[in-house]
């Protein structure tokens, strides 16, 4: 009974964890840092990397997306050292909502493509590198940073698999793909319109 008890604790300590990393506001700290401005208030209002890009350049939206993408690396890699895999998983899903829904800024926050990458990266680099080089392809392709993410979230669960078969990553996958695409919903339905801005 114990046991059972500390493995359910070892879930919640861990969800908590990786909520509180996830929600560290890094793109409204490099907006205030270097602009000067709250991006709540700027361009989309959104408190990712594209939106730091539009206000404060490249080299903020740089660092922006390296900051963000740690908060989805360090949970996974900490919490799977202390409490196992399956753990360290639940504890990356989590960063990557306290990123979207940050409590430090009142729930707002970015559309978690950083804290994803930073996420399978800790679980299997190789495979990260594959979806970010095929991300790059297809932002640099098009200048759509949303049609780039929305392409990487659907490819995620097919590359795994091709890749990897049935494992960690890709139930993982069945989450981050899904809550990625609706954490683009605007993007999307301005792509359908043929609306969509380009960077």
């Amino acid at each position: 009974m114990l046991g059972y008890v500390r493995g359910f604790m070892s879930y919640v300590f861990g969800s908590i964890i990786g909520y509180i990393i996830g929600s560290i506001p890094f793109s409204f700290l490099v907006g205030k840092v270097f602009g000067r401005v709250d991006l709540r208030k700027k361009g989309s209002g959104n408190l990712g990397t594209t939106n730091v890009i539009r206000n404060l350049g490249l080299g903020a939206g740089i660092l922006a997306y390296a900051l963000d993408m740690l908060k989805g690396l360090i949970p996974v890699l900490i919490i799977r050292q202390l409490w196992g895999y399956e753990v360290a998983i639940i504890s990356g899903m989590a960063a990557i909502i306290g990123h979207c829904y940050s409590v430090f800024t009142s729930f707002h926050g970015g559309k978690g493509v950083a804290v994803s990458s930073g996420v399978i990266f800790a679980i299997d680099p190789i495979i990260a590198i594959i979806l970010t080089t095929g991300q790059l392809i297809v932002f640099f392709a098009t200048r759509m940073m949303g049609l780039a993410s929305i392409i990487t979230a659907v490819a995620l669960p097919i590359v795994t698999y091709l890749m990897r078969g049935i494992g960690p990553l890709l139930y993982a996958s069945f989450f981050m793909t899904p809550f990625v695409i609706w954490q683009h919903r605007d993007n999307l339905k301005r792509l359908l319109q043929g609306t969509e801005n380009k960077l």
